[in-house]
């Protein structure tokens, strides 16, 4: 398996997550991790030469004695063919985005926000790296879900391309 078998490295005396994924199951870990997870729109870039798409979120997390903290996670998705977007334009560079899940579909990448957008990325193979970017900051807010979640439906229609 490509993820340590806590998931995490220890560093300078803190657990920061270092994530390898390369297949479904350690992507549905990634998902699990990244679940409510916020994402600045100008804070996602996708280089079609290089043929990767890379992206900063600011996780939620739940201390044990129950303390909410957020904590920033760079995730770089590489061998990406083609991006497809849908719900939001990259000119809205400070809007944020909430980040309910990532899925797979073979090799094709899915990232689903609330309010029903996403991106898809069209990859030659699953290839993701996250690591987190340092300790984090308290926060109060908890994130809360429709029971329904309309938005983990697929949305089909009005994808768009980029060539961001």
């Amino acid at each position: 398996m490509a993820i340590s078998d806590t998931g995490k490295e220890r560093v300078s005396g803190s657990d920061l997550a270092r994530l390898i994924v390369s297949d479904g199951e350690d992507l549905n870990m990634l998902s699990s991790l990244l679940q409510d997870a916020t994402v600045l729109i100008g804070d996602m870039g996708y280089d079609q030469k290089a043929g990767q798409f890379l992206f900063v979120a600011a996780r939620h997390m739940t201390q044990p004695k129950g303390d909410m903290r957020r904590r920033l996670i760079g995730v770089h998705i590489g061998k990406v063919q083609r991006l497809q977007r849908k719900g939001f334009s990259p000119k809205d560079r400070d809007d944020v985005l909430n980040l309910l899940a990532i899925r797979a579909e073979g090799t094709m990448l899915e990232l689903v926000f609330s309010g029903a957008a996403m991106v898809r990325l069209e990859c030659e193979s699953i290839n993701v790296y996250a690591a987190d970017l340092g300790e984090g900051w308290q926060t109060h807010f908890q994130p809360a879900h429709d029971t329904d979640q309309p938005d983990l439906q697929k949305p089909e229609a009005d994808l768009q391309g980029s060539d961001e």
